[in-house]
This record gives C-alpha cells, sequence and structure tokens, in this order.
C-alpha cells in the first residue's frame, strides 16, 4: 500500500507542476490530486537522527522520484537537496524534511562552503569515534 501511495503522490506531484508553479504546491493539493488523506503527511520526526531505516530509504526514494519530475517540468540544470538538523545547522523547523532547491545556470544561490583539509590522522580519528 505504501508503494502505491508513493507512485501516487509522485504521479500527482508531476500533474500539478503542469498546472501551478512549484511555489504554490501544498500539502492540500498534492493530497487532493492523489486522493489520499492529508494526516498522510504528518509522521513526525524532528530529524534525520529520528528516521528508522525503512521510513528513510522510502523518503529518499520520493525525493530521488521528485527531484526528476522537477528536472523534466522545470528543465533545470541542477539540484540542490537540502536536509538539516538541528540550529547550528540551519534547521529552523523542527520536523524532518527536505527542500529540493532547481538550480539555473547564473542563479547566484548560494549553497556553498569552504571545504577544509583533513589529515590522515585527524580522519583515523574521526573514522575510530564514528565505529566505536
Amino acid at each position: 500500500m505504501r508503494q502505491k501511495t508513493e507512485t501516487m503522490l509522485c504521479a500527482a506531484f508531476m500533474e500539478l507542476l503542469k498546472k501551478c508553479p512549484f511555489s504554490k504546491i501544498t500539502i492540500q493539493k498534492l493530497a487532493g490530486q492523489c486522493g489520499v488523506n492529508r494526516q498522510t503527511f504528518y509522521y513526525h520526526f524532528d530529524n534525520i537522527y529520528d528516521l528508522d531505516g525503512e521510513t528513510a530509504g522510502r523518503l529518499f526514494a520520493l525525493a530521488t522520484c521528485i527531484a526528476r519530475a522537477m528536472k523534466d517540468a522545470l528543465k533545470c540544470d541542477g539540484l540542490n537537496l537540502v536536509q538539516n538538523n538541528g540550529e547550528i545547522a540551519g534547521q529552523t523547523v523542527f520536523h524532518f524534511h527536505m527542500h529540493l532547491i532547481p538550480r539555473y545556470k547564473g542563479d547566484e544561490v548560494g549553497l556553498t562552503w569552504k571545504a577544509g583539509e583533513l589529515s590522515d590522522e585527524v580522519r583515523d580519528e574521526i573514522l575510530k569515534k564514528v565505529r566505536d
């Protein structure tokens, strides 16, 4: 049943993109378009740390479907998938959600950070902490 709902949501999203701008697509419109209950959208997870593996996998599969639909419908040159966890990381709404941001050459959207250098010693220390 869950897979059927995901397929319906992807199809509904693609249809809505033909009818209205991306920024005007709401949960209410999406639910109405595919005939699912709005409550379908309201399982609550504060952040990525609260997700179970199955839900995370399904969310990423759905994001992939929506990203393809956005690329086809919006003719974007690329796409950023952003998901923030914790205030320090830019999370301002405290439930798990992802932003799919269509990108175009010259759009001047600034989603970059300065990459640091990582020594082998620091890398090994981090790996040890994560594995333990």
